[in-house]
């Protein structure tokens, strides 16, 4: 019997993977029109519901959505929102050349998030606007050299302590994972595009080359933040262990999945990209052997952690399952640009599957398939919920099973 699943399991993915070849559908797409049924449904409400978000990353991810979901799908209404974001975010930059996240500290990994909003626009603006983009992120990259935030191991700092409106009180330059995935392969990637600078190609591959030499060779990538408890230097401590391994797995492979896509994608170095492609795999075997048998990726059960009151913030239980639909994007990518392996069209349509669901849908917290249970408050100085990360971040998941690659393509 168990013989015999096998023969049906190989039969399937090579019934998949000759009709891919073949170009006759979308390789990653088994219902295409429930799909971009599903997108539009999403742009729609982002339109309508999300197009003041203060939270800077996450607007990033919505507006991000909206030009991919216009590219797609042709509706002006998308991309006039999402330029229109575009001015205002620039007018929050701050006179150093920070942002604030919009609910306190400094973060750069929030930034390149939400500058990964500027970059999708780009290729919609016309030159004065362009030429707004690039001196605010030209101004966003000096001030991190400026204030020594690209670490002498090539890691990016975490940012700086500071008040509700940006004021900032501490510099925090611990090396945190997310930033330097997110700032290396993005944010100085596309400075090297913009100015054929090599130092700017360099200090990506140095950012990004630090995280990828912190993977497990399991595969899981480790979410390192010392100021938060999540040190790799502390060792037997249960608390700051499953800080940095088991609390956000598939967060680190959205994020930092994120960060080594564009790098790749961006990158003239054979030999460079190639490397990374050899660290990267484990990350790739991870995420084709822990999808669930639903499609989605990450615990349906609440995470507990061990509790030393060590930890300098709240744990949510589900924050990790919110955060991994962007295992999909990584897929894609690998499969297009790496290894065609025919195991990763059955996830992604998995996936796909799962999230055309409505009702899954919902589970997910996907905004526009159910009432936020934390619209009416949320914990903290937070301006965004759970449910604003699922969606946001799931949108481009969507996008990029009808279109691959679609927010890359700066």
């Amino acid at each position: 019997m168990f013989g015999m699943s096998k023969v049906i399991r190989f039969l399937l993915v090579y019934f998949i993977t000759s009709i891919a070849m073949a170009g006759q559908v979308n390789p990653f797409c088994s219902n295409c029109e429930a799909t971009r049924a599903n997108l539009r449904d999403l742009c729609d409400y982002i339109v309508k519901n999300k197009r003041d978000m203060p939270t800077i990353f996450v607007a990033g991810y919505y507006m991000r959505t909206l030009v991919a979901g216009y590219q797609i799908l042709g509706d002006q209404r998308y991309l006039d929102v999402a330029l229109a974001h575009g001015d205002a975010l620039l007018k929050k930059q701050l006179p150093s050349g920070y942002w604030g996240t919009g609910y306190g500290s400094i973060y750069l990994a929030d930034t390149a998030n939400a500058l990964g909003e500027i970059l999708a626009l780009q290729k919609h603006a016309g030159p004065e606007r362009r030429a707004n983009y690039v001196a605010a992120l030209r101004r966003f990259v000096q001030a991190m050299e400026r204030d020594h935030l690209i670490l002498p191991s090539g890691a990016l700092g975490t940012g700086f302590r500071a008040k509700i409106d940006g004021t900032i009180t501490k510099r925090y330059d611990d090396a945190y994972t997310v930033s330097s995935a997110l700032v290396g392969g993005e944010t100085f990637m596309w400075m090297y595009k913009e100015t054929g600078e090599e130092k700017y190609q360099q200090m990506g591959y140095n950012a990004v080359l630090w995280v990828l030499n912190t993977i497990r060779e399991d595969g899981v990538i480790p979410y390192i933040l010392p100021g938060e408890y999540a040190d790799p230097k502390v060792k037997g401590d249960p608390e700051n262990d499953f800080n940095l391994w088991e609390r956000l797995p598939y967060t680190n492979v959205t994020y930092v999945g994120e960060g080594v896509v564009n790098f790749d994608l961006h990158c003239d170095k054979p030999a460079w990209r190639e490397e990374v492609h050899k660290k990267f795999k484990p990350v790739i075997e991870f995420v084709l052997r822990t999808q669930n048998s639903d499609g989605s990726w990450g615990s349906t059960k609440p995470i507990q952690r061990p509790e030393t009151n060590k930890s300098p913030w709240n744990h949510r239980p589900y924050s990790d399952r919110r955060r991994s639909a962007g295992a999909v994007n990584v897929l894609t990518w690998w499969y297009l640009h790496v290894d065609k392996d025919p195991r990763i069209l059955v996830a992604v349509r998995k996936f796909e599957s799962f999230i055309d669901d409505p009702k899954a849908a919902a589970d997910f917290l996907m905004l526009h398939r159910t009432t936020d249970p934390d619209a009416n408050g949320t914990s903290g100085q937070r301006t965004h919920t759970d449910g604003d990360v699922a969606t946001a971040l799931t949108g481009l998941a969507i996008a990029n099973i009808l279109s691959p690659g679609i927010d890359s393509q700066w």
